[in-house]
């Protein structure tokens, strides 16, 4: 958030102004006037923000490549969302990685279930999430995974408003 700030104006507020709070659905707000959207996330690996130029709504998620068990992944999964050997570690981390950076960006979390979002064929959502799709404007989400040794990052933003 400092750097953001650095970059795009002229305030260059002291570590302890950027005090990090949430709103009433545990979305992360930053005390400084005109702090843009934002998201963060950590695990053992780290942690990270991910910022919203240009308006866009952002989300971030941040996890350990780790076993699941199948019963586990079926709570999160769509029918085929998941390749033939369901137990992967990697696909079922990149999966719920997706999902909740998507949840996170819509300002939800865990408000809302991560089989409301589908993502194989392509990406569709329904219930609440569906619902504060809709409530937002119907943006366009934009996302993107990476593996970060034994990590895996999901970043989705919205596209910038016209």
């Amino acid at each position: 958030m400092r750097r953001y700030f650095r970059k795009t104006s002229a305030s260059k507020p002291e570590l302890a102004a950027l005090e990090i709070t949430s709103d009433d659905r545990g979305a992360p707000l930053c005390a400084v006037p005109n702090a843009p959207l934002f998201s963060i996330s950590h695990c053992a690996a780290g942690g990270l923000c991910a910022v919203g130029l240009s308006g866009r709504r952002v989300g971030v998620d941040w996890e350990m490549v780790a076993p699941r068990s199948r019963e586990l992944a079926q709570l999160f999964s769509c029918p085929g969302e998941l390749p033939p050997d369901q137990d992967d570690p990697r696909s079922q981390t990149r999966l719920w990685a997706v999902k909740e950076a998507i949840l996170k960006l819509l300002g939800l979390g865990l408000a809302a279930s991560p089989r409301d979002i589908q993502t194989h064929p392509w990406l569709c959502l329904t219930g609440r999430a569906r619902e504060r799709w809709l409530e937002l404007g119907s943006p366009t989400l934009c996302p993107a995974v990476t593996q970060i040794d034994d990590s895996v990052v999901a970043i989705v933003h919205t596209q910038p408003r016209s």
